[in-house]
């Protein structure tokens, strides 16, 4: 029997060569939006719009509870380029603690949605809301 023998260089480059490039995931962008609409928390998992809009009052247990809280100001909902500004745990905590948020007469679009992912919960504010 024929001892087999190593493969050379030019084998090993060309076997390299036919493998096909890896799939890089580069539209998985922590906190934000990717091209697709696709909406990631901090940590890099996807997020699922779970309600379409909820009250104040559902929003603040829910941040009272533990769900992470982001905001976009123009009312779009983060569809057009407009990016969620995540509130860091610590402000969270003292906004809870200053108020409720409520609904300002503006003229951009208000709500508030909840979206959820792999045991994340982001309350999403959209529009004119401000915690007083």
């Amino acid at each position: 029997m024929a001892k087999k023998r190593p493969p050379t260089f030019a084998d090993v480059v060309r076997e390299e060569s036919a493998r096909p490039a890896p799939l890089i995931d580069a539209e998985r962008i922590p906190g934000e939006f990717n091209e697709s609409r696709q909406l990631f928390d901090l940590a890099g998992h996807e997020l699922l719009r779970t309600k379409a809009r909820v009250t104040v009052k559902d929003a603040v247990a829910l941040i009272e509870s533990g769900a992470q809280a982001a905001s976009e100001g123009c009312g779009c909902g983060g569809w057009f380029g407009c990016q969620p500004i995540w509130v860091p745990e610590d402000e969270l905590r003292l906004l809870i603690n200053s108020g409720k948020p409520r609904t300002l007469k503006g003229d951009c679009p208000t709500w508030i949605d909840v979206w959820t992912g792999e045991g994340s919960t982001l309350v999403f504010a959209h529009g004119d809301i401000a915690w007083t």
